[in-house]
């Protein structure tokens, strides 16, 4: 912040920012082209400034179509799970992204601060009164506060049961619910625990009584009952039916990602000055690294890191003044989410930034801009860390990743794959459209071939050839493999 300045000063800094021209600062915006375009329906340019004191201010700004066709704007956690940290360059990578800046707060353990919802689930939920960045399935992008609810559906309860904490640390007396984004097993109880274990059907396997330490299963989960509320389970059995609902109320409507971050910067086109409203104080309203996100009139969004800490390069801004560069780059409505040292963007294959560290610092959760084909193994997300791409009207995926996922043994030299599983194999050759399946001649309609110097493979024909089912939504542009184990 301008620690040394008087208030009016301040104040008469941003309004310059105001009343200046959009023409004075459109001559300070530098285009930047990391790759001759980043992805279809993303811009990436640079911005550099000077605060009050004649100190510079640089920035980075992504502008994103999000209603592009295969676009996707979703956040991520690092290490894929509630207690892991990781970089921002390789949790893009490993999601084949094409850029991605970091996301809303965390513990030291890297648990988000606030809800977080992806793919319509909420994975953790708070009531703290702090803005939250929501987008929808359609693209729409919404801020505000949120409290979601998540209850479950006991047999012979006439009515549905809260749940205290969604992937937390357990309370005295209270109900909790536990997913595999928390880990393998849930944590040890304070004080005596009955937890339900229910599958990914929804149907009861296990009950158990103790200190915790319940299996979590791979798309189902734990109801984990402390203290009192252990009787919610008398009369319940192995082979019920149990249900879990989830309810983010009616302004949240259709959402499918989301991220609390805070405070509010921008409402309907006008900086909103809100910090102390929403609990930040001390150093958190000085000068710092900074990092945003808004939304334009047209729907676009704006992902936007200033650096700071850096006296010759960048000083950083303010909250106030951070919203004034958001006014200025066309956002009606915008965020502020985790920042310091933590203000990162990375932009297909680098840092594009100057982390005020000197360094990544590895982070609880980022934002991703991806442009791909989505790959659905027995209902889970497959990722690449190179992107599906069509050839020919065919998908192709990296070949290692597609063919260890179905369960092959998979060797790669001088340009010939051989996977096997369960007895079959499979021979491919770069640049051949004639395979074989246990010596037998396949004609494919697109051959193997190096993209950008990493060997894809077709993925019907791969994952058809080890026995799995492959279907194409032309509605969605997903794919969908099904494999026997996961018919189970």
């Amino acid at each position: 912040m301008l620690k040394k300045c008087k208030f009016h000063l301040v104040i008469a800094f941003l309004c310059a920012l105001l009343a200046a021209p959009l023409g004075a600062f459109a001559e300070e915006v530098k285009e930047v082209k990391v790759s001759p375009n980043p992805a279809p329906g993303v811009k990436y340019y640079t911005i550099e400034r000077e605060n009050i004191d004649g100190n510079p201010i640089k920035g980075a700004v992504l502008e994103v179509n999000p209603k592009e066709p295969l676009m996707e704007i979703r956040p991520a956690l690092g290490r894929d799970r509630l207690s892991g940290t990781e970089t921002l360059s390789s949790i893009a990578q490993r999601h084949g992204a094409v850029a991605a800046i970091n996301g809303g707060y965390y513990g030291g353990d890297g648990h988000p601060i606030g809800s977080f919802v992806v793919d319509g689930r909420a994975i953790t939920a708070s009531d703290m009164l702090r803005t939250s960045w929501g987008i929808s399935k359609s693209g729409n992008v919404q801020m505000g506060y949120i409290s979601p609810v998540t209850a479950v559906h006991l047999p012979g309860l006439s009515e549905r049961v809260l749940v205290d904490r969604l992937n937390r640390w357990p309370v005295e007396n209270g109900v909790g619910v536990y997913t595999h984004h928390w880990g393998s097993q849930t944590p040890q109880a304070v004080a005596g625990v009955v937890e339900i274990v229910v599958n990914e059907q929804g149907t009861v396997e296990q009950i158990n009584s103790g200190i915790g330490y319940s299996r979590i299963p791979a798309g189902g989960y734990v109801i984990a009952l402390w203290g009192d509320k252990g009787g919610l389970a008398s009369g319940l059995n192995t082979g019920d039916s149990v249900r879990l609902g989830q309810y983010f109320g009616e302004q949240w409507a259709n959402l499918n990602h989301l991220i609390t971050a805070g405070p509010l910067l921008v409402e309907k086109g006008i900086p909103v000055f809100n910090a102390v409203n929403e609990g930040f104080t001390g150093n958190l309203l000085l000068d710092n690294p900074r990092t945003a996100l808004g939304v334009k009139a047209n729907g676009n969004l704006l992902l936007v890191t200033i650096d700071g800490r850096q006296p010759e390069h960048s000083a950083g801004v303010t909250l106030e003044e951070l919203a004034y560069i958001m006014v200025e780059l066309g956002a009606v409505q915008a965020v502020n989410l985790d920042g310091g040292g933590s203000t990162q963007m990375w932009v297909q294959g680098q840092t594009v930034n100057k982390p005020s560290g000197g360094v990544e610092r590895p982070l609880g959760n980022a934002i991703l801009v991806l442009h791909q084909i989505p790959v659905y193994l027995d209902k889970q997300r497959l990722w690449f860390d190179v992107p599906p791409v069509l050839r020919e009207g065919r998908t192709m995926v990296p070949l290692r990743r597609i063919f260890e996922s179905l369960g092959a043994q998979v060797e790669y030299e001088q340009g010939v794959v051989t996977a096997q599983k369960d007895g079959t194999a499979v021979v491919l050759k770069i640049n051949e459209r004639q395979a074989k399946i246990d010596e037998k001649i396949v004609m494919l309609d697109v051959p193997a071939a190096v993209v950008d110097g990493r060997t894809m493979v077709p993925l019907r024909f791969v994952s058809e050839a080890m026995g799995a089912k492959v279907e194409w939504d032309g509605s969605a542009k997903t794919v969908f493999i099904e494999t026997q184990r996961g018919d189970k």
